[in-house]
């Protein structure tokens, strides 16, 4: 099954002034997507691998989520899965990955 993925560093930032992103997956017109996967992880931690966040909640790294619910942006040449991403951690900036499969 074919995959897309991205990456979006998101620096630092507070309880009361979170860091966005939107995190834009490409896929090829005219497929079906299969599985849309948010993960992200630390920055400058010694920590590389990702953990896969729960919609609606914080990821398991804590101080970040992604927000709501992954749009679908339809174009002539392609198809854009985007996903919001917040983080609130004064400590790291995060590195935010969706992974969309499709066929």
């Amino acid at each position: 099954m074919p995959s897309a993925s991205a990456v979006v560093n998101v620096g630092p930032g507070t309880v009361a002034n979170h860091t966005h992103a939107t995190v834009e997956v490409e896929i090829p017109p005219n497929t079906l997507i299969d599985s849309v996967i948010p993960e992200a992880r630390n920055q400058n931690n010694g920590v590389p691998n990702y953990a896969q966040c729960a919609v609606g909640a914080d990821c398991p790294i804590g101080w970040c989520a992604f927000i709501g619910q992954y749009e679908v942006r339809e174009e002539p040449k392609r198809r854009v899965v985007s996903w919001k991403f917040e983080n609130w951690s004064h400590d790291y900036g995060r590195d935010a990955r969706v992974t969309v499969t499709y066929h």
